[in-house]
C-alpha cells in the first residue's frame, strides 16, 4: 500500500499563488495530484468556498423556467454554475430537453414581442414537418447588429451563419418545436408569401408590429422633387387589415389603392402606399418613443424630415413628433 503523499511547502505556495488565475486541471497537473484532492485542499485552505445548498425558492424557480429558457439564462439568474443546474435538474427528475431559446419570449403582447413578431412575419419564415420545426431569418450583412438584437431578445447563443458570402446575406436558423408551433399559432405560418394574414393584438401594440413589418420588407423613400413615399408589400387579407388599423389609429384614410405586383406563379402580391403628409404621419406615429428599430430606415426619414428644416419647405401639415426613446444610430454609426 502506498504512502499518502503529502502537501509540501512548494506545493502549498504555488496552489496559493495559481488557484484563482489558472484553471484546476492545470495546477493538478502540475502536481501531480488528482483534481478532487486538490480541490478539496484549496477548499481546507479557504481559497474555493463549498457550493451553497438549494433553497426552495430556487428550487420552484428551476421547475418552473426547466425547459422554457435556455439554461446558461436559468444559471445567470440563480448565479449558479450551468453545470450545477443541469446537476440538480437531473436530480429533480425534470425530463426533457434543455431550451436553446427563451420560449416564452411571445407569451404576452409588448413592444419587442410586437415588433420582432412583425419582423419576422415579413422577413422571417418556419419550416414545419413531421420531426423538424425550424424558425429562420435571413438579412444582409448589414444588418447583422439588428439581428443581434433578435438573438438577444431571444437569449440565446446560438450564432449567426453565413448564408453567402458572394451576395453577402447571413442567416439566423436554430429548430424548436415549442416556440415554432406557438408563433404558427400566432399567425406565422409556413409558406406565408401568399397565405399572411394580418393578425390580431392588442391595439396598443399595432404600430410595434407595424414598424417590425416595415423593417422586414417594407420601404421608406424619397427624392426632392418627388417627395416622401412609404410602401407595404404583402397579401391583399394582410394589407387591407394594415390598412384598416392605420385609419383606426390616425384617422389616415388612405387615398391609395392596393397596387398589384406582376403576378408569379402561387398567388398575387400587392403593394399598400402612403404619399407625403399622410406618410410623414405614420412614420411619425410608428418611430414616436421607440426602442426597436432598424436604424438605417428610421435614417432615411429623418433626413428628409432634416431637408425639409434646412429649406424651410412649407407643408401643409407639420411633421408630428417622431422621435424614438432610444438612439440606436449610434451604435451602427
Amino acid at each position: 500500500m502506498s504512502k499518502k503523499r503529502g502537501w509540501s511547502p512548494e506545493d502549498v505556495e504555488f496552489l496559493i499563488a495559481n488557484w484563482k488565475s489558472r484553471p484546476g486541471p492545470e495546477i493538478a497537473d502540475y502536481l501531480q495530484r488528482p483534481y478532487n484532492t486538490v480541490a478539496a485542499y484549496a477548499r481546507r485552505l479557504g481559497l474555493a468556498s463549498t457550493t451553497p445548498r438549494w433553497n426552495s425558492s430556487e428550487i420552484n424557480f428551476l421547475k418552473e423556467h426547466w425547459g422554457k429558457i435556455p439554461g446558461k439564462v436559468i444559471a445567470e439568474q440563480l448565479n449558479r454554475s450551468y453545470n450545477a443546474v443541469k446537476a440538480q435538474a437531473h436530480r429533480l427528475g425534470l425530463n426533457g430537453r434543455l431550451a436553446k431559446v427563451d420560449r416564452t419570449v411571445f407569451d404576452e403582447w409588448n413592444e419587442a414581442s410586437s415588433y420582432w413578431f412583425g419582423f419576422l412575419m415579413a422577413d422571417g419564415c418556419v419550416y414545419i414537418n413531421n420531426r423538424q420545426y425550424t424558425l429562420a431569418l435571413a438579412c444582409h450583412e448589414r444588418d447583422r447588429a439588428h439581428v443581434e438584437r433578435f438573438r438577444k431578445f431571444l437569449r440565446t447563443d446560438i450564432p449567426i451563419r453565413t448564408q453567402s458570402r458572394a451576395r453577402r446575406l447571413i442567416q439566423f436558423a436554430f429548430s424548436d418545436k415549442a416556440l415554432v408551433t406557438k408563433l404558427a399559432q400566432k399567425g406565422l405560418v409556413p409558406r406565408k408569401t401568399f397565405r399572411t394574414r394580418f393578425p390580431d393584438l392588442p391595439s396598443s401594440m399595432y404600430r410595434h408590429f407595424i414598424r417590425g413589418y416595415l423593417d422586414g420588407d417594407g420601404n421608406i423613400y424619397w427624392h426632392p422633387e418627388r417627395g416622401l413615399q412609404l410602401r407595404f408589400p404583402g397579401t391583399k387579407s394582410f394589407l387591407e387589415g394594415l390598412r384598416t388599423v392605420i385609419k383606426q389609429e390616425l384617422g389616415i384614410s388612405s387615398r391609395s389603392r392596393l397596387y398589384r405586383f406582376p403576378r408569379v406563379k402561387g398567388g398575387q402580391l400587392y403593394s399598400l402606399r402612403y404619399w407625403d403628409g399622410q406618410a410623414r404621419a405614420v412614420l411619425a406615429w410608428l418611430y414616436r418613443d421607440a426602442t426597436i428599430y432598424l436604424p438605417r430606415k428610421y435614417v432615411t426619414f429623418n433626413a428628409y424630415v432634416q431637408y425639409l428644416k434646412e429649406r424651410n419647405i412649407r407643408v401643409r401639415k407639420p411633421v408630428p413628433d417622431y422621435r424614438p426613446a432610444v438612439d440606436l444610430t449610434v451604435t451602427e454609426g
